[in-house]
């Protein structure tokens, strides 16, 4: 990722590992269903992948964190 995304509290992001760890493991269930979050680790597959640049997932997760009102650095 072009630079670390922390958030408070939770854990660094600094990989797409990172953010995989975060929605399957720290996201709950309810969360992971919604629609912001099923766009963005379809995204997150597709950057795995080699088929989306890494800043715009990390642009997406930014954009999704903030959505929900989660304070993030």
């Amino acid at each position: 990722m072009p630079r670390p995304i922390i958030i408070p509290d939770v854990m660094e992001l600094a990989t797409l590992g990172d953010l995989r760890i975060l929605v399957e493991k720290h996201l709950p269930k309810e969360y992971r269903s919604k629609f912001t979050w099923r766009q963005f680790a379809g995204l997150l597959k597709r950057g795995a992948e080699g088929q989306q640049d890494v800043a715009e997932v990390s642009t997406a997760l930014r954009i999704v964190l903030q959505l929900e009102g989660v304070k993030c650095q």
